[in-house]
């Protein structure tokens, strides 16, 4: 989600200064997908050696809440603190673990409903997969006409990018519960 809107938010309103890009943007890109990726695969690596028992509730709720709060954070960063010498710093570590814990969140989430997609016949894997490759063509769409609609606005573009990532979150929330009304859910067929 970050690496879309990253480049144009984070790196050239954030961290470059007078057009000349700080030492904070020439190592952003970089740290993010560092950060991103090492929790991530941490996360996989636990869930695939632990056996967690307890109900998949909570490994899927959890991170979506989670998620919904980082979400929050960032967008009370958008809205209240613009680019500042003094506050460059501290963004910039912010952001960094906002983004690793986010990615550690993704990870349990992702890799638990694939656990949960495991048990049904092969098409809800399927779809599951086909719902990740959906969402990353819609979250880069969103940033391409964000970023046309409010082209010299990148605080406008991060404030909309994360608010409809936040609405999205919330109807994943409660779609869950919809879900869990359903029949095939406590008895999958063949």
């Amino acid at each position: 989600m970050f690496i879309t809107i990253a480049p144009q938010y984070y790196v050239d309103y954030w961290f470059t200064v007078n057009g000349t890009k700080t030492n904070y943007a020439d190592d952003f890109m970089s740290a993010m997908g560092i950060v991103a990726q090492t929790s991530n695969l941490i996360v996989a690596i636990i869930n695939v050696l632990n056996v967690i028992r307890g109900p998949l509730l909570y490994r899927i709720i959890f991170p979506l809440t989670f998620n919904s709060l980082l979400i929050l954070v960032i967008l009370g960063l958008v809205i209240f603190q613009t680019p500042d010498d003094n506050a460059r710093g501290w963004f910039y570590v912010v952001s960094l673990v906002i983004i690793m814990a986010m990615n550690a969140s993704n990870g349990l989430y992702q890799n638990s409903f694939f656990g949960l997609a495991a048990d049904f016949p092969f098409e809800y894997s399927n779809a599951v997969v086909i719902g990740t490759n959906i969402c990353g063509t819609f979250t880069s769409i969103l940033a391409i006409v964000a970023t046309l609609a409010f082209s010299d606005q990148p605080q406008t573009v991060a404030l909309i990018y994360f608010a409809i990532s936040f609405i999205i979150l919330i109807v994943c929330l409660c779609s869950w519960w919809f879900c869990k009304k359903l029949v095939s859910y406590f008895s999958p067929k063949d």
